[in-house]
């Protein structure tokens, strides 16, 4: 995850995905972003990890084994 996103992008998902906060609480948290921006923020992390999983054959080699 440290090469495919931005400290900001790892930020947002880690706020999101493992502290559990809602993106408003994120948005204030952060300071400088909009409720809809934190949702951007996490849609094209989303996307890139994917396209990282997709691009490596991550997935392929899970359901493998």
């Amino acid at each position: 995850m440290d090469r495919v996103l931005t400290e900001r992008q790892k930020q947002i998902v880690q706020m999101y995905f493992w502290d559990n906060m809602t993106q408003e609480e994120i948005a204030k948290e952060i300071g400088g972003i909009t409720r809809q921006g934190v949702s951007f923020v996490l849609q094209n992390s989303i996307k890139n990890l994917q396209n990282v999983i997709k691009d490596t054959n991550l997935y392929e080699d899970y359901k493998k084994s």
